[in-house]
């Protein structure tokens, strides 16, 4: 952990580690799942383990959505196909950006409201949970954060977050720190 701390509250929160699950049936619209890459699956999996708990509503909050190397897998088969024809394929490379897990949970979602999207090496997760405290102090409202990498393994966690004056929590600076401290300081 970072030595510092943040105003917020972590009200919910769902991890994956590993194997990429599959999205649960009736969350998202069936043509969404066969699009999605691991990491955007393992986000979306998440992220609907917090609606099963928490109401499809969550689906409406502001998003933020963190990702060390985004869509890495995907990039790099975008490079093979231009190494080997040339050319890249259009359809390939507009899910292959960043910002693509995010854009592709709103769509799925019907979700207007503020997303952002954010890649900070290291303190990926922890600026992550900065910014979503923010979205949420402005909006007086929850925020969705959504976190997912492949690189090296595959890891995942979307939380629901919560600006909180009276409550300071320290910046996590791994994803092993994120779940430590849900574990301990969070989730009681």
């Amino acid at each position: 952990m970072v030595g510092v701390n943040i105003p917020l509250s972590i009200l919910d929160a769902a991890f994956v580690e590993g194997e990429s699950p599959r999205v649960p049936k009736g969350v998202f619209p069936m043509p969404l799942p066969r699009r999605l890459s691991s990491i955007c699956t393992a986000a979306l999996n998440c992220v609907a383990a917090l609606v099963s708990r928490q109401g499809a509503g969550i689906l409406q909050l502001p998003v933020v959505y963190a990702s060390r190397y985004g869509e890495l897998e995907r990039t790099h088969a975008l490079f093979e196909e231009w190494k080997e024809y040339g050319e890249m394929s259009p359809a390939g490379f507009s899910i292959s950006v960043h910002n693509a897990t995010a854009s592709l949970l709103g769509l799925a979602s019907h979700n207007q409201n503020n997303s952002t999207t954010l890649a900070a090496g290291q303190q990926t997760i922890g600026m992550g949970l900065l910014e979503a405290a923010m979205f949420s102090r402005e909006s007086g409202t929850p925020c969705l954060m959504v976190y997912a990498d492949g690189h090296p393994d595959l890891k995942a966690a979307a939380l629901l977050v919560q600006h909180a004056d009276d409550k300071s929590i320290p910046l996590p600076s791994s994803f092993a720190d994120l779940i430590e401290l849900w574990n301990t300081s969070c989730h009681e």
